[in-house]
């Protein structure tokens, strides 16, 4: 496991989701690490607290774990583990891709949502 210095990013007010088999969805966090211009995602921020609505600048090691590559279908390799919330504001976050679905819990399952 390769653990790099922490750093600040910026976690969108909004989460992004895509189909997980016909069953069920995998929400994802869009993230702007300090300076750059484009959103990222990371299916996951290990230890984060995450309410929808709300635009987060956090403190976080970026974690590359290659033995998470054994687990079939398992979470990604490469994650965030929150050091420190440094500020939360209630806004719209702006600026992110114009095609992503939004992750809610009412969904209906994707073999539904897309008519398959």
């Amino acid at each position: 496991m390769i653990v790099y210095p922490a750093k600040e990013y910026r976690v969108a007010s909004d989460r992004g989701c895509y189909a997980n088999g016909n069953d069920g969805w995998e929400a994802y966090y869009f993230v702007k690490e300090k300076g750059k211009k484009n959103w990222g995602t990371y299916d996951r921020i290990q230890g984060f607290n995450y309410e929808v609505g709300y635009e987060y600048l956090i403190k976080a090691e970026r974690v590359v774990n290659k033995e998470l590559l054994e687990i079939a279908d398992g979470p990604s390799y490469i994650y965030l583990r929150l050091v420190k919330v440094l500020s939360v504001e209630k806004k719209d976050s702006e600026g992110l891709p114009d095609n992503y679905l939004s992750y809610s819990e009412e969904l209906p399952p994707p073999s539904e949502y897309y008519g398959n």
